[in-house]
């Protein structure tokens, strides 16, 4: 959910709004949960996560975006932290597992996830752009 915190009045017609310093509207638009996940797995991607992230976020489908990370020591889930608690709150989920546990477990681990929290269509792609975010 967003929130702006403009000046308006509201007229009678309809949703129509004329900016007005008398009044204090706050406007919220709740966005509505994502039918796709893409999955990515991730070890020592410092370098590119938070590029293939917003690559991702910034197509014009609505994706949510699951990080499955085995305990990168070069700080990839810190940055994919720091990204969940700013802008991409609702969109973004992290998934760390201990240790490097290989590619293959933890894909099965994202899709599980993702069909436990009702996603319909679910994608994966590699985090260092060998995947097109465009071809999603």
């Amino acid at each position: 959910m967003f929130c702006l915190n403009i000046f308006a009045a509201k007229l009678r017609n309809k949703n129509k709004f004329v900016t007005s310093p008398s009044r204090n509207l706050i406007f919220c638009h709740i966005m509505e949960k994502s039918d796709s996940i893409v999955i990515i797995p991730t070890y020592n991607e410092k370098e590119n996560i938070e590029k293939i992230i917003r690559a991702v976020f910034g197509l014009e489908k609505s994706f949510d975006i699951l990080i499955i990370d085995d305990g990168s020591p070069d700080g990839t889930a810190a940055i994919v932290k720091s990204l969940q608690a700013g802008e991409f709150s609702d969109r973004l989920h992290l998934v760390e597992r201990s240790g490097k546990l290989g590619l293959g477990t933890a894909y099965i681990t994202g899709f599980k996830w993702a069909i436990e929290h009702g996603y319909d269509y679910i994608f994966e792609m590699d985090a260092d752009f060998s995947h097109d975010p465009n071809d999603l």
